[in-house]
């Protein structure tokens, strides 16, 4: 989603995430689900400011989390550590146009 607040300034939101919900049927039972099971999550915001003409300044963030719901250790098998991450992006950057 895009807005304009001035004429100047630009507003931008965005979201985009994966959620499986997967299963299969396993010849072995002790295999882990591993990626049949998991959220991955995108949210993103930026903020751009025309400074002068051609010249915009812009600053932006981006949340990247990857959750894993499945069976990560099952009986018999050694544990496996959580497949669980998250990760904050900020990125500031100043663009020219000649």
């Amino acid at each position: 989603m895009m807005w304009k607040p001035y004429k100047r300034v630009t507003a931008m939101l965005g979201y985009s995430g994966t959620i499986v919900r997967g299963n299969t049927t396993f010849l072995n039972p002790l295999t882990p689900t591993g990626t049949l099971d998991f959220n991955y999550l995108k949210p993103s915001a930026s903020l751009a400011f025309d400074l002068y003409k051609g010249l915009t300044y812009k600053t932006s963030w981006n949340y990247y989390g990857y959750n894993d719901h499945g069976v990560a250790n099952p009986v018999g098998l050694a544990p496996i550590p959580s497949q669980n991450f998250d990760g904050n992006i900020a990125t500031f950057s100043l663009r020219y146009l000649f």
